[in-house]
């Protein structure tokens, strides 16, 4: 039973990953657009693979070996790592699609706050990453709120039963989220990079 419950909270943890939900941020307004099919792999790579590659490869090199459970002070590589490869990003696809740069310099900014935070308190990333995420996303459609807080209860036991966080960690990081979705939806119409990417081609 404890493994098979330890093997389904890994394997939430890893599809739910903070990388893997910044990428469907970025790449959701232009869902069913031929445009998607342009920035599809570049974007795959650049906001989810490569991070996680290369921040694997730090880990492993100074001895973590169970990625679930990263300590506070070993997060800061990664991070740095994360943010690199988004403004790498952002700056490749400046001149074709702005839009979606400026989303990406959005969800830069908003791993360096996680970063800002973590230097004095660990915060659940997943739990960031989720309330954010779908928060912002439910312009496009409401049921990204839903969707939300149906994962909220999967994702939160996940890392809580993998010791990743304490429940005030998974709390702190569903604020920063909602601060962020906040802060969006505050500021959205003088970022029409971020918040308009249908003024911009689809083809």
């Amino acid at each position: 039973m404890k493994i098979g419950l330890t093997f389904l909270a890994r394997f939430i943890s890893l599809i739910f990953h903070p990388a893997v939900l910044q990428g469907i941020f970025l790449l959701a307004p232009w869902w069913n657009t031929l445009t998607l099919y342009r920035f599809f792999p570049s974007l795959l790579l650049g906001a989810v693979v490569f991070p996680l590659t290369i921040s694997g490869i730090y880990l492993q090199q100074i001895g973590i070996k169970n990625w679930f459970v990263v300590s506070q002070e070993n997060r800061l590589i990664p991070f740095l790592i994360t943010i690199s490869c988004l403004i790498l990003l952002a700056g490749f696809w400046w001149q074709d699609i702005p839009a979606l740069s400026g989303r990406i310099i959005w969800v830069v900014f908003i791993n360096i706050s996680a970063v800002l935070i973590t230097l004095k308190e660990k915060i659940s990333l997943h739990i960031l990453g989720l309330i954010s995420a779908t928060g912002m996303l439910m312009e496009l459609n409401p049921l990204f709120g839903g969707i939300g807080l149906i994962l909220l209860i999967p994702i939160a036991f996940s890392r809580y039963y993998l010791k990743s966080h304490s429940i005030k960690q998974l709390i702190y990081g569903g604020i920063i989220g909602l601060i962020w979705v906040i802060l969006y939806y505050l500021f959205r119409d003088f970022l029409p990079f971020i918040h308009k990417p249908y003024f911009y081609p689809t083809i």
